[in-house]
This record gives C-alpha cells, sequence and structure tokens, in this order.
C-alpha cells in the first residue's frame, strides 16, 4: 500500500513525463493537471496531519490507561 507522500511523489512524476516528454498536450492542459496534483497535495498533506493527531490522541489514552 502506498503511503500518501508516495503516492504525492508519483503524481508530480507523471507531470514532469508529461512536460519533459514534450507530449502533444497544450500548457494549459499541464497547468490543470499540475493544479489538480497541487490540490490532491494539500488534501494528502491535511489527512496525514489529521491522522497524526488520531494517532496521537489514541496512544496518550492507551498510555494513560484509558482504551477499552
Amino acid at each position: 500500500m502506498s503511503t500518501p507522500i508516495v503516492l504525492v511523489q508519483n503524481l508530480w512524476n507523471y507531470c514532469n513525463i508529461l512536460r519533459d516528454d514534450s507530449l502533444p498536450v497544450g500548457v494549459a492542459e499541464v497547468e490543470r493537471r499540475l493544479s489538480v496534483v497541487e490540490e490532491l497535495e494539500a488534501v494528502v498533506a491535511a489527512n496525514l496531519q489529521h491522522a497524526t493527531r488520531l494517532r496521537q490522541a489514541v496512544l496518550q489514552k492507551a498510555f494513560a490507561g484509558e482504551l477499552v
């Protein structure tokens, strides 16, 4: 299973391939795709922060003996 960071890296690599290979894709389409990747990156980063906070909360409860 890929981590969110690996997913974002793969998306950026895909966009770089499109740019570097000079595929018959217009500049506007490349910019649109990069914009989508940036939005996904923001969502992944936010979800990763949320998951980290949840993990910390669970560990805190576990060490306090509050998990049932």
